[in-house]
């Protein structure tokens, strides 16, 4: 800056001028000249007249510089000897001066000192002269040196001064800007050319102004142009004009002379360019208004652009120099857009646009140069011109005047079609096009930046505006369209833009039809309405352009499409419906005809799956989904012989497009994507090998069968059928499907039904899906599979909710794995692998942080295979495309995030089209010399070496770290301070089990390696699980504990040796012993289906280990602390018992000891009952696991429990070995000093030793003999022994068990009860022998045990095992006789057995005994008789049971003469019970009888049971006794005789014929029973009973008129009084006889028909009409029912011929509809449509009255329409009673069923009942109607449809009825065709939205019109929000939710 220099120059002069005559000395101390400058100012100051003074003038002129010094002392003293004269416009101001003054109140004084105008603080007549003084001040504290004390930074100092000064007037700011800039006042001239040519000539290097200074007076010259701003005028801005141009030449001569200066100094004159460049800029930018003068301009090119332009390309092209920003400021402004024209004085090519163009044209040019230059050529293209802005009336400033400028090539400008309206930026630009157009074709080009942002587009369109040039815009068009599909997707101004420069690229080609098939790709990519209004511009400017021979037919194509794509004028981007609808057929019609050819048809494709995507229209949809599945076949087969047509067409078109939309989230997208696959697939197989492979899949003939039709099925089987029969079909393929067939269709419609909240509860589906994915890998090479694996491996990361599923899918994945890698070279990784395992080692055990994670990221595999050795015979360069291709794989996947993954997925799979063909060298086939064909799925690919090596490295190097690293990585909790761990359970327990099941991963990979690589790797995983086992998250150990199990399901029992030495390692203290045991016994229960003999034998002692401390150590304690096992799920069971039993169950023979000496050792030396009451449960578990045990065979389990029971295992009976006491310890106990201390010795024996208590070996001896004798039990009980003959085993046993009877222990001597209870049904030599003592035996233990009230404890259960072996002598052991007085025992404790519900059973297992032997005793039948009473009054079930069946035995098997009659007579009497599980016993028992007598004595005793039976059917409440007794009776009929039935029918007669109705009601059950047993043999019964059915049918109906427009009764819910308790008798009798006769109609049909039965039927049916009008619904379902048999005798067509005229027909013909036929028929339909109202009706009699719906709708179709009345007519007001209203007709009916829909849409929205009965009798109707019939009723049926169809009901009610209506419409499609279907669906629509818009319209009118009712809605609106919003939050929470009674408001509370 210049500060310094100003001042010691101003400094210098002053004192020069008045110390003149000073000598020399004095100049020497600068300080002491200012002392004296001060002290002679001092003495002026203090002149009362100063004016009087010598030389005054000059004295005054001193002061006033003075004012300038820096010193505010000098400055100080210079205002007082200035205030001396007392200026009367001075001395007023004096305080504000002296503040100015002071640096201490410098900035305060800026702030209250105001000089603007506004303010009066200077008067007006004073500021012409105050001014300058202020002035001088305020530049001397702007140049003045500042320091912290002086308040802050020289560049604050000068804007605040600089803003002071802007309220400043013009004049004064030029006097500042004057003082400030002196030093250039020698070189200004009124003439700038003249001043710059002097500058220029008269330059002295030696004396130039510094260059700091230079620099300092450009920073204040920008200063002073940034705060004065548009406060400088005319006067002032020329003169700061004439400074820039002074120092600009002053700049421009030092660089023309630079061979003259030092290298130093070329920098900062540069910078002085730049800046003064700048400086320029930003005066044309600021002052836009200027009037520039011509010479003014010609300064600015001399000195700022000339000499720098031809520089330009190469200083330019790094970054935007100063002089192209001057160049783009001239470029924001129309007005300078002639300066870009200006050329030099007789140079034409010196002119700025060429250099610029050159410079953006250079490759070395920076994108930001490009880019500001393209700015530029925006601006220039698209600015209005400045004339026009003139000539629009706004006030601009004046042209600017430029005499050399290049002339606009007028010829080339006639040339283009806007010639008239081009801007005159770019007639300026036509020159450069070319240069533009070769910068966008080189970006389009290049594969780094091959894309287009908005500006390039913007210049694109407009630059083609102004080419003609032919092979130009051919170029540009061959680069552009490729881009279009990325493009497509940004804001429509873009796409616009894009399609408008396509528009004027077209109109310049000649041939513009072959760019065609790029065109059409955006037919299906532009959505916005503007855009594609656009593009049917741009196709018919194709059209109109083409070739002659083709221009016919692409103009009709291109009208074609706009009709496609026709917008409704009336509507505001709406489409016309019927116009596009009319081009759907018009492409129908021209299909047939053959005229579609290969690039029309695109279009459609393109179209259709745009319609598709976008519309919501239902006939849009459709119409485009069936044009689809039309002409893409068609086309294709049309150019089946064209290999480039075909492959374009199918290939590149159809099947790119099906596959994005099956990728598509839009569901209808998704469907329409594989029907048409599907289609493609069954008619065009032969094109395409993926079409071939699909083809395999489809099945034209069936399509339940078919793959497409059932993975489209709403139900989730057919999908998972679909799925299956892939599968299935792969299995059977010789050749494997080609890799794009299973990746590109196979994958992602499988992959669709994973992690799917819509699937997640369908197992079937998902199960599905993961065997499809399975079955692909295993079909894939070795790129793709490993793609999906690693898409796969990475997914597992992010997707929490889906873990179980994604890790079945990996699992698949890798059990898909079908490389062999046999051949790979093992040799040279060695080095390798042992430092893998190093690394994995390491990161297993020692936890990363995140930032060294990132930093360990997996390496690239192409980084570590340049040392794997490579065979001569393999192929070079294989592992080199691999290697690039798995690190692009590597790379990408783990990178990505989760909503990135899929679309990284697709594009790794498609890497398989650009790479090299690898894979048919990678693998050999293993079967290829078989002669047999071996299906590819069972294909092993065998790996060449280096391919082989290769695989393996990546799966070590690359999958296996990948998997640890997401294992070892910490979760946030773990990294974060433990003051900071604030995370909740739930995110911790989400971050845990992430990680977990990941390790089936690594398991399943390391299995397919070398075995050496997985016994290094597995430890690590186990130990790293063991970790997570360590987690105190129950949830984190659960998953844990699952994944260990399947990793061991995965790996054998072989590894459950490593397994255990890791946990036992890791799990060592606290808690972590609990978990470890309850995971072995986990793991243990996992492998159970794959041990082998010898697996357990090996781990034996180290489980028996733990299970000792996990029974009887420490941690046994722990489980009794409740504190523990209430934090500790592993804690609370002990699972140790189960792993002896599982121990027991896979343990070899060699090892029973083994497994039973701990046991052993414990019982010798314990006799705590805790202690052996744990034994005793882990023996009871080893006999279960010994009797599921397989590897043992039963011979030597019995030698074994032999050997136990008997005591004859020396291990097993060893004593204790007692301590002996030496001599030498005698000697020394006794030379012992008696002790002298007070407290004495414990007391000991006479031997000298201390007392101790009594203890044996042989105290705990009788549990190992429990434990043998139970072994034996079990082995009866489950039946071993019948299998051979092992009595030589058993024989021994029985005098065991007999001393065992005599044991003193009473667990023993059940447990040998049990066993003989099975021994006595063998014949064994030792039973005969000791048969009479082992009964003596039982019945002395009976004796003394058998007490009355024993219930439970040890002496319970042998009283119940000697009841089973005395029921065993009784029953089986017939060589043994029980004597009397043993038989009155037993039935005495039978007696009292029975009433004790514990030991019922042996009672009444003691009875069937002795009633099987058939003993007898006195005391029998009142046992029998307690028996009896028993099975009636006993609350169990089964005691009942039994109680009957032991009567039963009685009944049958006893001779009991009359005794008969009583029991009989008691079974009956219990029919009523007051308790219903004795009447259902009583009724058992009965139809026992009924079903086991003689025929004889059941017909003897038939009338009671008859009478009696018949009673109970019809007081007895229960229903279940009342189907019961039917049961009986029908029983009962079905075995008696005709006579017989025919004496009790004459008992319903006379009960029929009675007065009571409940007798009637009676009678009318019976017969319905007798109806159902004797079916045609009931005929001769009609004549009676068909009379009286008529006569109780008409007495309950009287009325004459029946169901004329019925409204049904509700019943009354208060109190029922007595007479309507008499009605509801009379209508349960109404019920019963409807009912009987529908059987009767049932049984005998003919009935309906035969003419004797005429009058009678017709009476019948008038009065089941009546009934429909009954309060009661069952009574409305049974008058139904029986009208639904009516109808079905019926034939329709005879019907509705005689609705015109009955005589045509006979009574027998039409039936009941004979007589008044119009009348019955329209009542009839009446009747039934009142039946469906919104209210609570059950599902039956909805069903049963639209069948008969059904059937009149089936009568009014074939009655004639031509009196059928016009659609337009009232059909839905009031009641239509007079049959002259309304003639019959189906129509009618129509109208009838949706008024049905229409009530319960008003008054019960969520319900369904009635539209979906509604909807299934349209469908009914529309099955009967042809095309013809239903054509005219249509829109009559579709109207309700469309309504469900196009709304959008997330309820699970709403997507069924959805689903319905869909059914039905396309049901009705099917009968229309498509085309007439559209017609109708697109005209509903239509009529539909304009309704509700005028619903929407009425209701905004309404908060005008009507604003209580809007505000009383909108109200209510806002309270069901509140009320849905409070719902979720409290559930939420967990409450439950309670609905609020809604208050009613009132306008006035608003």
């Amino acid at each position: 800056m210049e500060a310094d220099e100003i001042m010691e120059d101003a400094e210098l002069t002053t004192i020069s001028k008045e110390l003149v005559k000073v000598p020399k000395s004095s100049q020497t101390n600068a300080k002491e000249m200012l002392k004296t400058l001060l002290a002679h100012m001092s003495v002026f100051s203090k002149m009362k007249n100063p004016r009087s003074m010598y030389r005054e003038p000059d004295l005054n002129k001193m002061y006033l510089d003075l004012l300038t010094h820096r010193n505010p002392d000098v400055q100080k003293m210079a205002l007082d000897c200035l205030m001396s004269y007392k200026h009367k416009f001075l001395v007023p101001y004096r305080e504000h001066m002296y503040g100015l003054i002071d640096d201490k109140t410098f900035k305060t004084e800026l702030t209250v000192f105001q000089i603007d105008k506004e303010s009066e603080l200077i008067q007006t007549e004073h500021r012409s002269e105050l001014m300058p003084f202020i002035m001088r001040i305020l530049y001397s504290k702007m140049l003045a040196r500042t320091s912290v004390r002086s308040g802050g930074s020289g560049q604050l100092r000068r804007s605040l001064v600089l803003r002071f000064l802007a309220g400043c007037h013009e004049n004064e700011m030029l006097h500042f800007v004057e003082m400030a800039f002196k030093i250039y006042a020698k070189y200004l001239n009124d003439d700038p050319v003249a001043m710059v040519d002097t500058i220029l000539d008269t330059l002295d290097l030696e004396h130039i102004i510094p260059p700091k200074r230079l620099q300092s007076s450009l920073n204040l010259l920008s200063v002073v142009l940034d705060k004065f701003g548009r406060l400088m005028g005319q006067r002032l801005l020329p003169y700061l004009l004439k400074i820039l141009f002074c120092i600009s030449a002053i700049v421009q001569g030092a660089l023309a002379c630079r061979d003259m200066i030092h290298p130093g100094y070329l920098p900062i004159l540069l910078t002085l360019r730049n800046s003064c460049q700048g400086i320029a800029a930003r005066f044309f930018e600021h002052y836009y208004n200027y009037a520039w003068s011509e010479v003014e301009m010609d300064v600015i090119f001399q000195t700022l652009v000339w000499p720098w332009l031809e520089k330009l390309p190469v200083e330019g092209i790094h970054s935007p120099t100063a002089l192209l920003k001057l160049f783009l400021v001239w470029s924001k402004h129309p007005r300078y857009f002639v300066l870009l024209a200006k050329h030099a004085r007789g140079n034409k090519n010196l002119t700025p646009l060429p250099y610029i163009m050159n410079l953006l044209l250079r490759a070395q040019s920076h994108p930001s140069v490009t880019t500001s230059i393209m700015e530029l050529v925006e601006r220039l293209l698209t600015l209005q011109d400045h004339q026009e802005e003139r000539n629009e009336g706004a006030e601009v400033a004046p042209d600017i005047p430029v005499t050399l400028k290049l002339q606009v090539d007028l010829q080339a400008i006639t040339k283009l079609s806007l010639h008239e309206n081009l801007n005159y930026g770019s007639c300026l630009l036509l020159p450069h096009i070319s240069a533009i157009l070769e910068r966008l074709e080189r970006k389009l080009g290049s594969k780094k930046h091959r894309s287009l942002s908005q500006r390039d587009l913007i210049v694109l369109s407009r630059v083609t505006e102004l080419v003609w040039d032919d092979s130009t815009s051919d170029t540009l068009l061959r680069l552009l369209l490729p881009l279009l599909g990325k493009k497509m997707h940004a804001g429509e101004e873009t796409v616009s833009h894009f399609i408008t420069t396509l528009d004027n690229l077209f109109k310049n080609v000649t041939q513009p039809e072959k760019h065609l098939r790029s065109l059409a790709p955006l037919f299906g990519e532009v959505n916005a309405p503007g855009p594609r209004k656009l593009l049917n511009r741009l196709l018919t400017t194709v059209a109109k352009r083409s070739s002659e021979e083709r221009k016919e037919h692409l103009v009709a194509s291109a009208e074609l499409i706009s009709r496609l794509n026709a917008f409704n004028p009336k509507w505001v981007e709406q489409p016309d419906f019927n116009e596009r609808l009319e081009g759907f057929n018009e492409v129908h019609k021209m299909l047939e005809k053959g005229q579609i050819d290969l690039d029309l048809g695109v279009i459609i494709i393109h179209n259709c799956f745009h319609f598709i995507r976008t519309e919501k229209d239902l006939s849009l949809k459709d119409s485009a989904g069936y044009c689809l599945r039309k002409v893409a076949p068609a086309v294709s087969l049309q150019y089946r012989d064209a290999a480039s047509d075909m492959e374009f067409l199918v290939s590149d078109t159809v099947l790119c497009l099906v596959r994005a939309g099956i990728r598509d989230k839009n569901e209808t997208v998704q469907q329409e994507s594989i029907k048409l696959l599907g289609e493609m697939a069954r008619e065009c197989s032969e094109l395409h090998p993926v079409l071939q492979d699909l083809s395999k899949l489809t099945n034209k003939a069936d399509p339940e069968v078919d793959f497409f039709e059932n993975i489209l099925h709403l139900q989730s089987h057919r999908k998972s059928r679909a799925l299956l029969k892939f599968c299935q079909v792969a299995k059977d393929l010789t050749k494997a499907p080609t890799p794009r067939t299973l990746t590109h269709f196979i994958l992602p419609l499988a992959s669709g039904f994973l992690c799917s909240e819509k699937y997640a509860h369908k197992n079937n589906v998902v199960d599905a899906a993961v065997e499809t994915i399975g079955t692909v890998c295993r079909l894939l090479p070795w790129h793709q599979y490993e793609t999906i694996l690693r898409f796969y491996l990475a997914k597992l990361r992010y997707q929490v909710d889906f873990q179980k599923q994604l890790v079945r899918t990996v699992v698949a994945i890798l059990d898909a794995f079908h490389f062999d890698l046999s051949r790979a070279q093992i040799s040279g990784m060695q080095d390798k692998n042992e430092d893998i395992k190093t690394a994995d080692v390491k990161l297993m055990e020692v936890e990363k942080s995140p930032k060294e994670v990132a930093v360990t990221d997996i390496t690239d595999p192409s980084g570590s295979n340049s040392t794997v050795p490579i065979n001569g015979n393999d192929e070079p360069g294989e592992t080199d495309v691999l290697d690039s291709v798995e690190a692009d794989t590597n790379k990408t996947l783990e990178e990505a995030g989760p909503e990135e993954l899929v679309d990284r997925l697709e594009s790794l799979l498609d890497l398989e089209d650009d790479a090299p063909k690898v894979e048919e060298k990678e693998y050999e086939a293993t079967c290829e010399m078989a002669s047999v064909p071996v299906p590819a799925i069972n294909k092993e690919a065998v790996l060449n070496k280096s391919v082989a090596t290769h695989v393996i490295q990546i799966i070590t190097t690359g999958l296996l770290p990948q998997i640890h690293r997401v294992m070892a990585q910490l979760t946030q909790a773990e990294l974060s301070h433990k003051l900071n761990k604030k995370q909740t359970a739930s995110d911790k327990e989400e971050e845990g089990i992430l990680r977990v099941p990941i390790a089936i991963a690594a398991v399943k990979l390391l299995q397919r390696l070398p075995s050496h690589m997985l016994d290094q790797n597995l430890p690590g995983i186990l130990m790293k699980l063991c970790t997570f086992l360590k987690s105190r998250l129950e949830s984190v150990r659960r998953i844990t504990r699952e994944t260990l199990q399947k990793i061991m399901l995965t790996l054998g029992p072989k590894y459950l040796g490593i397994l255990l030495h890791e946990m036992s390692a890791m799990l060592t203290r606290g808690y972590q012993v609990h978990v470890l045991i309850y995971t072995i016994h986990a793991v243990l229960v996992s492998l159970k289906d794959l041990f082998q003999p010898n697996d357990i034998d090996c781990n034996l002692q180290n489980i028996l280990e733990l299970c000792k401390k996990d029974l009887f150590g420490a941690v046994a304690e722990e489980k009794e602390v409740n504190q523990i096992t209430g934090k500790l799920q592993e804690a609370r069971t002990t699972k140790s018992y189960d792993t002896f039993q599982i121990l027991a169950q896979f343990v070899t023979e060699k090892c029973f000891l083994d497994l039973i000496l701990p046991l052993r050792e414990i019982l010798a030396h314990s006799h705590s009952f805790k202690v052996i009451h744990k034994c005793s449960e882990c023996l009871r578990r080893v006999v279960l696991g010994l009797a599921d045990n397989t590897f043992v065979p039963v011979e030597s389990l019995l030698v074994f429990m032999y050997g136990i029971a008997s005591e004859s295992i020396p291990e097993l009976v060893s004593e204790l070995k007692k301590e002996e006491i030496t001599p030498a310890q005698k000697e020394l106990l006794a030379r012992q000093r008696p002790d002298s201390f007070i407290i004495p010795q414990a007391p000991r024996n006479r031997s000298g030793f201390t007392v101790a208590a009594r203890t044996s070996t042989r105290t705990n001896a009788h549990i190992l003999v429990e434990f043998g004798l139970r072994l034996f039990h079990i082995i009866l009980k489950r039946e071993k022994l019948r299998t051979g003959d092992f009595r030589p085993f058993v024989d021994p046993m029985v005098p065991v068990l007999c001393d065992c009877f005599k044991a003193q222990h009473v667990k023993l001597t059940t447990i040998a009860l049990q066993c003989m209870s099975w021994i006595l049904r063998m014949d064994l030599p030792a039973l005969r022998e000791n048969i009479q003592n082992i009964s003596a035996s039982v019945f002395k233990l009976l004796h003394k045990y058998a007490a009355a009230g024993l219930n439970k404890g040890d002496n319970f259960d042998l009283v119940v095992a000697a009841f089973k072996v005395v029921t065993v002598l009784v029953r089986d052991v017939k060589y043994h006789v029980i004597r009397a007085e043993q038989m009155k025992t037993l039935l005495l404790y039978a007696e009292q057995d029975m009433h004790d519900f514990n030991r019922q059973a042996t009672a009444f297992a003691l009875l069937k005994a002795i009633l099987a032997r058939k003993l007898v005793a006195p005391e029998m039948h009142d046992v029998m008789d307690k028996v009896a009473k028993l099975s009636i009054t006993s609350e169990l079930a089964h005691v009942r049971l039994q109680a009957r069946q032991v009567f039963h035995q009685f009944l049958m098997d006893y001779p009991l003469g009359k005794k008969l009659e009583r029991h009989l007579a008691f079974y009956i009497s219990q029919l009523n019970y007051e308790v219903q599980s004795g009447r259902e016993s009583a009724l058992e028992m009965v139809l026992s009888v009924i079903t086991s007598f003689p025929i004889g004595v059941l017909t003897s005793h038939s009338g009671l049971l008859f009478v009696a039976l018949g009673a109970q059917l019809v007081n007895d409440d229960s229903p279940e006794c009342r189907k019961m007794v039917a049961r009986c009776l029908e029983t009962m009929l079905e075995r008696l005789d005709k006579h017989a039935r025919n004496q009790l029918f004459d008992i319903i007669i006379v009960w029929f014929k009675d007065n009571k109705v409940e007798h009637n009601r009676l009678a009318a059950q019976l017969c319905g029973i007798f109806v159902t047993v004797e079916k045609s043999d009931f005929e001769n019964r009609l004549p009676k009973v068909l009379s009286l059915i008529v006569q109780h049918l008409s007495s309950d109906f009287t009325d004459d008129q029946p169901g004329r427009y019925v409204r049904i009764a509700q019943p009354n819910d208060d109190s029922p009084t007595e007479m309507e308790k008499n009605e509801r008798v009379r209508d349960r009798l109404l019920f019963q006889v409807l009912q009987l006769l529908r059987k009767i109609c049932t049984s005998h049909p003919d009935i309906l028909t035969d003419s004797k039965w005429e009058d009678d039927m017709e009476t019948v049916a008038e009065t089941a009409q009546g009934l429909l009008a009954h309060p009661h619904e069952w009574v409305r379902l049974a008058a139904a029912q029986f009208l639904g048999h009516m109808f079905s005798s019926l034939d329709v067509k005879k019907v509705a011929a005689a609705v015109s005229s009955h005589h045509s027909v006979s009574r027998k013909e039409c039936g009941y509809f004979y007589h008044h036929t119009k009348q019955r028929l329209k009542s009839l339909v009446l009747d039934f449509c009142a039946q469906l109202q919104p209210c609570d009706i059950g599902a039956e009699l909805v069903e049963q009255v639209v069948k008969d719906l059904v059937f009149l709708g089936r009568v009014l179709k074939n009655v004639s329409l031509g009196g059928q009345i016009d659609e337009n007519e009232e059909h839905e007001s009031g009641e239509e009673s007079e049959d002259n209203q309304i003639k019959l007709s189906l129509l009618w009916m129509i109208r009838r069923m949706r008024k049905i829909v229409n009530i319960e849409v008003v008054r019960a929205p969520k319900s369904t009942a009635m539209r979906t009965a509604v909807f299934k009798w349209i469908g009914a109707i529309v099955l009967d109607l042809g095309r013809d019939g239903l054509s005219p009723l249509a829109d009559q049926l579709l109207a309700p449809l469309v309504r469900e169809l196009v709304r959008t009901d997330e309820s699970d009610s709403g997507k069924e009825l959805c689903q319905l209506a869909k059914e039905v419409s396309d049901l009705i499609k099917k009968k229309l065709g498509m085309e007439v279907y559209m017609q109708h669906l697109s005209r509903l629509q239509i009529n539909l939205a304009a309704r509700r818009a005028d619903r929407k319209k009425l209701r905004a009118q309404e908060v005008l019109t009507k604003p209580e009712k809007a505000a009383k809605r909108k109200i209510k609106k806002n309270l069901k929000k509140r009320e849905a919003k409070r719902k979720r939050i409290e559930s939420i929470k967990g409450q439950k939710f309670r609905k609020k009674k809604r208050k009613e408001f009132q306008i006035e509370d608003i």
